[in-house]
């Protein structure tokens, strides 16, 4: 019996495939570029080794200066400084402490984590707005955000020496030269780190008769450089904690006021792309109701990972179809595009169960778009580009 081959059928057969394989390659091509421009924007984080198997990431632009001695009695040890050396800088130490009163961590946040944030707090006097920042007890890290307040810029600003370039910035009015202006703040400051408007107009004759300036100079000094810079500032601090058996390791970032969004950004870069050793970890505390939680939690990142990503394929699929470009190609370009975004997000929050929980879904969610949606915009738009041709 001889088989007799066609090749009309066989090219046919190629052909009815070709769109597939094409729509795959260009899907995995958009994904690739997207993962790497993503990459390539992003600065690659400066990794330090710290005791107890703590591998420290700080966002760029940070720079090493030197450490201050801690006084003695203060419990711990500060091993390194870093700031952003910008006009307001964030400053970010590090210091190990004693361990944790704790044997394990719960799954989950509540008395225990909040008892460890205000420990972590009650080393600063006059700490307040003490909150639980994010927590991840399988990383065995926790963190937390307050506001202390602190010297006046002015009080600040004496500390600095005469060649700092905040002086040039801050306090040089016209008509005031160092020396001068050192005298004036000291004066107008009388000895506390910060004063009050009444108080800083109480000290004018002071400030002239010391200075030896006359009274309405002292009040133009002091309206030019404006009652802000005697009053008490606030800073924001914002603290990540790697709790080990045998030590803490606290990184702790603080700026002016002005910039807590700043502080709290930084602490969550630390967090999530910080590493510690699994040997070095505290266990985490399982119980029913834990465990519960985090299987709710997953399912609950599952569900919404597939509806968005399926959301997000066919909102962008039907775009690009009614632009003109064919229903599968749309479709396989935005699915690969939220495959991109999956990846992303792996690479910028480690590979930690729920970011590979959200890449497994979206790449479950391209796959179903891609042969429910694909077919079904190509239906709703073939009779359209028929009558085109037709004309």
């Amino acid at each position: 019996m001889l088989v007799r081959f066609s090749h009309r059928s066989w090219f046919a057969r190629r052909g009815r495939l070709a769109p597939a394989r094409r729509d795959l390659r260009l899907a995995c091509l958009l994904s690739v570029l997207a993962v790497c421009a993503s990459a390539a924007a992003q600065a690659p984080p400066s990794r330090l080794a710290l005791p107890e198997g703590v591998e420290l990431a700080l966002p760029a632009g940070f720079r090493e200066v030197p450490a201050p001695v801690l006084p003695s009695g203060t419990p711990g040890t500060l091993e390194r400084v870093f700031t952003d050396a910008a006009a307001l800088p964030l400053v970010i130490t590090v210091q190990t402490a004693p361990p944790p009163p704790i044997e394990s961590l719960p799954a989950e946040p509540g008395a225990q984590t909040a008892e460890l944030v205000r420990g972590f707090a009650a080393g600063l006097p006059g700490a307040y707005d003490v909150a639980l920042g994010l927590y991840a007890p399988e990383q065995s890290a926790i963190s937390w955000e307050f506001k202390v307040p602190g010297a006046s810029l002015a009080s600040r600003l004496l500390a600095e020496p005469d060649s700092s370039p905040f002086w040039a910035r801050e306090a040089l009015v016209p008509g005031a030269n160092l020396p001068l202006a050192r005298c004036l703040f000291t004066q107008l400051l009388s000895g506390a780190l910060s004063v009050t408007e009444a108080q800083l107009r109480a000290n004018y004759p002071v400030a002239a008769s010391r200075c030896a300036l006359p009274l309405e100079r002292v009040e133009l000094f002091a309206r030019t450089t404006s009652a802000a810079q005697f009053a008490m500032a606030v800073s924001a601090f914002s603290g990540v904690a790697f709790l080990t058996p045998s030590s803490t390791v606290v990184v702790l970032g603080s700026a002016p006021i002005e910039r807590q969004a700043d502080v709290r950004a930084a602490a969550a870069f630390i967090l999530h792309h910080s590493q510690l050793e699994s040997e070095a970890r505290l266990p985490v505390a399982t119980s029913g109701s834990g465990s519960a939680a985090g299987v709710g939690r997953l399912v609950g990142v599952v569900f919404g990972s597939f509806i968005g990503a399926i959301a997000l394929t066919w909102a962008g699929s039907w775009l690009l179809a009614k632009s003109g470009m064919r229903g599968q190609h749309a479709v396989a370009l935005c699915g690969g595009l939220v495959v991109a975004l999956g990846l992303v997000g792996v690479m910028r929050a480690g590979t930690s169960l729920e970011s590979l929980v959200r890449l497994a879904t979206s790449l479950v969610a391209s796959g179903v778009a891609y042969q429910l949606l694909g077919s079904w915009l190509q239906a709703r738009t073939k009779p359209a580009a028929s009558r085109s041709a037709g004309r």
